[in-house]
């Protein structure tokens, strides 16, 4: 015979086995059914006598929907003594993991399975009893909008011999069918195969076939023995089913999820004795706990037993683009110290985030600083422009930090590489452990010189219920090794990186360093403007009212440690990646509104507690505003700093505060000199006798304004057409390439819509039409406010532009009513600046990206992410974009857009529709960023004083007040110690300068250095001045102040 011939004899041979392996054994018909909800109790002591028969005919189906089945079950005659087995056909088989019908299963009273796509057989009995009767229940979930679900059950027996024999047969044809024409392997593993085939007997009614396929198997399995070469490597498999906590579905059907997958992992464990699973987030278990207690107890006892693995170190796969460095570090502590808690566990060492987009380079040093050594993704392999160059590396961040990174290559093999039209780098981490992904998985890892170790993780994710009885009979066979190709160890994921690291060491590894940018779904930037604010108006709020407990310390402020954990993980729970960056369903963020409404109280509820028992050292008693005779003003910067403080009408500072002017709202401002840092100043309250001015506000095509700094044009739609520097004697705009100008882009990205922004957007863009003349509606000695309102098709624009005179910053306050859908909303500033690059804020530093496209990799960051800032500067001179609730921009040449909205139709046909109100502002600046100090301009527009008002009962007493001797220290974080027993403050140098530092924070404490855990290092040295020590450029530390006995 010739090839083709052959290979039709061997996968026909195939097929008659997969034939064999089970016999028919009736259908059930006699099916009841009935709609059930969330909360509603499945469990089969409900009678289903009453409900209505699920007929043949009949489909069930609907958009986040429950329903219940219910059968008695007799096994037959011919089941006696054999194996039995129960299989359910839905029909849903061609549609993604997340919408495929999920379903607990109940035999004879309790929770025994779970079913879904991939896993549709219940096992009844290992050796039935002729007629004996099985009571089954099925709590299904439907989330596919159609009614298209049918639920055929048919009972089976299953023949074991034919079983090994098809799995045998199967894994080294697949193999060999996979390789290359003229691989000499390929003719061998045929010649084998054919033999083996020969051997059996098939037809039916045969009476030795039994004996056949043993036999058979026996000659295949030794056959491959003699021929077994050394593997060209080992692909270390751990099982896995990486469930989004959010995405297609809500939150509570995510609980759900959860439980149903990991009921699949125990019932593979009792069958396979050998199988290992490894499971991250946290958030996850927790889940599982509070609604199936019982089924955490049997993933406790797995966990002991070794066979189930706790890593990955968050409390969830967080966005590390968006999140905050503490909420970073909070993710870890909260990650590491559940699993610690929860399963007594040893210490995570990886940090495991397969599907988040994109990793900031300020994650290798959080790492280091929480005892994470090793870090493995897969989402690089996405990359739309460029190949990641590297799958093992070294990962340095932006202050030398380095962490060894494995990126799983799991892919389909791809025998002919050089005929395949379009170059697709993409890998899975919902691998499926058979012969092509093996294979392919180190096919497709490019370090082969320095490691012959890599990494899949096997199971189908998001509702699929992971790993499947076939995936483990395939591992099996791939653990024996096929001649030299890839062969499979089962491991534990630490178990392959401290194998990796004894592999490559002394090695020539490769470094990468900085952040690790993924060229694709750049509009999580911006995609759910509301979400987005909420996230970083939540993370100050926490990290003020903890420094506001600290300042309390001293007067029992333990009791709000507990309300404060749960504050944080209503945070991290909203950060996971697919609910910050935006691309979710519309419900989820409804709930997410709910949980920031749940967190904002808890976090005031907390306050008032705190002043309450502040009043005495403050020599302050509550009150509302308007009976108030004192106000407290809590400094949440860093450092001392003067505010502009509003204050309701008919009330006024005292001296030494300065009234300002009156707002056009009719509020006064008044200037609070030098508050401390991370402190609370009393100011004296008084009634008002300055009354509100009325001026008729300038009403113009354009307005011209002069300040101590600028000479200004704004026209009626808010560009600023001039804006001169008079101490710099710089002119920043031009009439033809005016700043602050709002271009609406059409953004209909090719897939993902929610998700990417394409560098076709930028072919076509169009401008808001004015509405109204620009208003000038303050005129004050402290202040100019420009009011403009814009409209583009049924969407509104209004901007406060304001101008103060005693300091550089512009605010742009921003009020959108939005309605369009697939469209892009940008602010742009054509700077009249030489700048080959921008620097951008990021977690505890920043990166300095090119605005040029001279190369493919800096082509694809047409947009890019950053925080709180970002700074375009030549030599000497520049300007800023601050934001208080934006990430994305775009830089190219000397052109910085800020991207505001974003509002795609999948998976939320609604996202970003709505009102929206925000700040941004423009920070003209001599110098580079750290001379015109631009972090501190964004914190001061991101961190507001909290003002609280009550009755002055006493002078106030001395409490802690934070001081720090270097400019480029940033602290952000000060709070009660995780124990309760002192106070925690990080610092980080932000402008990649090594500097001694001398800071103080109040009196009577020992200081100690600790990890970001809190586990202490070793003591700092401190003297009357406060404590001494030294920062490595962006170097992040972690301090332990305890009080002394």
């Amino acid at each position: 015979m010739n090839q083709t011939q052959t290979e039709q004899y061997l996968k026909s041979t195939l097929a008659a086995l997969n034939a064999l392996r089970y016999e028919a054994a009736g259908k059930v018909t006699d099916i009841r059914w009935c709609g059930y909800d969330y909360g509603q109790d499945p469990a089969p002591q409900a009678d289903a006598g009453a409900w209505p028969l699920f007929h043949a005919d009949e489909t069930w189906g609907g958009s986040d929907l429950h329903f219940c089945f219910d059968a008695v079950v007799s096994a037959p005659e011919q089941a006696a003594g054999k194996k039995l087995v129960l299989r359910l056909n839905t029909g849903a088989t061609d549609i993604w993991n997340t919408d495929n019908p999920q379903i607990f299963v109940y035999l004879n009273g309790s929770l025994c399975a779970a079913m879904d796509m991939n896993h549709h057989e219940l096992t009844l009995s290992e050796a039935a009893g002729a007629g004996e009767t099985y009571a089954v229940r099925f709590y299904a979930y439907s989330n596919y909008s159609q009614k298209t679900n049918f639920f055929h059950l048919t009972l089976h027996t299953v023949d074991p011999i034919a079983q090994k024999a098809y799995y045998d047969f199967k894994v080294p044809l697949e193999a060999a069918l996979l390789l290359r024409d003229d691989d000499e392997r390929k003719a061998l593993l045929y010649s084998i195969l054919m033999q083996t085939a020969l051997r059996m007997e098939l037809q039916n009614g045969c009476t030795d076939r039994g004996e056949s396929l043993a036999s058979a198997c026996t000659f295949l399995s030794e056959a491959l023995e003699r021929h077994r070469g050394e593997s060209v490597c080992e692909v270390y498999s751990i099982g896995h089913t990486h469930i989004d906590v959010a995405w297609k579905w809500p939150l509570r059907q995510t609980r759900e999820k959860a439980a149903r997958s990991f009921q699949t992992v125990l019932s593979l464990m009792k069958a396979y004795p050998e199988y290992l699973f490894m499971s991250s987030q946290p958030q996850l278990y927790q889940f599982v706990k509070e609604d199936r207690p019982e089924l955490y107890a049997q993933i406790k006892e797995r966990v002991r037993e070794g066979r189930w693995e706790t890593e990955g170190a968050m409390w969830l796969e967080a966005d590390c683009n968006l999140s905050s460095g503490e909420s970073l570090i909070r993710h870890i502590l909260h990650g590491k110290r559940f699993f610690r808690e929860e399963f007594g566990c040893e210490d995570n060492v990886v940090l495991w985030l397969p599907d988040v987009f994109g990793y900031s380079a300020a994650l290798p040093q959080i790492m280091q600083k929480t005892g994470l050594r090793y870090f493995m993704t897969t989402k690089i392999g996405w990359n739309d422009t460029n190949q990641f160059p590297y799958d093992t590396l070294y990962w340095e961040g932006i202050d030398g930090s380095r962490v060894l990174s494995h990126f799983i290559t799991t892919r389909n093999y791809v025998p002919y590489p050089e005929l395949c039209r379009s170059h697709n780098s993409s890998t899975t981490y919902n691998g499926l452990e058979n012969a092509s992904q093996i294979m392919g998985t180190w096919q497709r890892y490019q370090n082969k010189s320095i490691s012959r170790k890599v990494l899949t993780c096997y199971g189908y994710g998001d509702g699929g219920g992971g790993t499947t009885p076939e995936m483990i009979e395939e591992g099996r066979r791939l653990q024996k090794g096929i001649l030299n190709l890839p062969k499979v160890r089962f491991s534990k994921v630490r178990g392959f990186f401290e194998d990796l690291e004894q592999e490559v060491s002394g090695k020539d590894v490769p470094l990468w360093c900085g952040e690790l940018y993924l060229e694709f779904h750049r509009g999580t930037y911006t995609s759910m403007a509301a979400v987005k604010q909420k996230n970083r108006q939540c993370e100050f709020l926490l990290l003020n009212t903890e420094a506001l407990a600290a300042l309390a310390l001293s007067q029992n402020a333990q009791a709000a440690l507990p309300s404060l954990d749960a504050a944080w993980k209503l945070l991290l729970l909203n950060q996971f990646h697919d609910i910050l960056p935006g691309s979710s369903i519309e419900e989820v963020y409804t709930q997410a509104a709910a949980d920031y409404a749940q967190l904002e109280d808890i976090c005031t509820r907390v306050c008032t507690d705190l002043m309450t028992q502040l009043s005495s050292p403050l020599g302050f008693t509550p009150c509302a505003p308007e009976k108030a005779d004192c106000m407290v003003l809590f400094n949440p910067l860093g450092f001392a700093d003067s505010f502009a403080v509003e204050l309701p009408a008919g009330l006024a500072l005292d001296e030494p505060a300065q009234y300002l002017q009156h707002t056009a709202q009719g509020t006064a401002l008044y200037l609070v000199e030098n508050a401390g840092a991370k402190s609370l100043t009393k100011l004296s309250v008084v009634p008002s006798d300055i009354p509100a001015p009325q001026p008729a506000p300038t009403e113009r095509d354009a307005i011209a304004l002069e300040t101590d700094f600028y000479c200004i044009t704004v026209t009626q739609t808010g560009t600023l057409v001039r804006l001169y520097d008079k101490e710099h004697e710089r002119e920043l705009f031009s009439a033809e390439a005016p700043g602050n100008c709002l271009k609406i882009y059409d953004d209909r990205p090719y897939e993902f819509d929610s998700w990417n922004i394409d560098a076709s957007y930028a072919l076509k863009h169009f401008l808001p039409q004015a509405k109204t003349k620009a208003r000038l509606v303050e005129n004050g000695p402290y202040r100019y406010v420009v009011r403009v309102c814009s409209t583009y098709r049924s969407s509104t624009i209004w901007q406060d532009i304001v101008f103060y005179q005693d300091k550089r910053r512009i605010d742009f306050h921003t009020r959108i009513d939005w309605q369009e859908h697939q469209h892009l909303l940008k602010a742009e500033f054509p700077f009249r600046l030489f700048a080959r690059k921008v620097t951008a804020d990021i977690q505890f530093g920043n990166v300095e990206r090119a605005t040029h496209r001279n190369t493919t990799y800096e082509q694809a960051q047409f947009e890019m992410c950053a925080h709180k800032w970002v700074d375009c500067s030549e030599n000497g001179y520049g300007a800023a974009l601050l934001n208080d609730s934006k990430y994305g921009y775009s830089a190219e040449g000397a052109t910085v857009a800020l991207t505001l909205l974003k509002s795609g139709i999948f998976p939320n046909a609604n996202a970003d529709i709505g009102t929206h109100t925000f700040c941004y502002s423009l920070y003209p600046h001599g110098g580079d960023f750290r001379t015109g100090q631009v972090a501190q301009e964004a914190y001061r527009i991101n961190c507001k004083p909290l003002c609280f008002f009550g009755s002055d009962t006493a002078p106030a007493q001395a409490l802690p007040r934070l001081s720090i001797s270097q400019e480029n220290i940033f602290c952000e974080t000060v709070k009660p110690a995780e124990n309760g027993r002192g106070i925690v403050l990080r610092m980080y140098e932000g402008y990649g300068r090594e500097s001694h530092v001398c800071w103080q924070y109040g009196t009577g404490y020992d200081v100690s250095e600790c990890d970001m855990l809190e586990q202490v290092l070793h003591p700092v040295t401190t003297d009357a001045q406060g404590a001494h020590c030294r920062f490595r450029p962006y170097e992040i530390k972690t301090f332990l102040l305890t009080p002394r006995v």
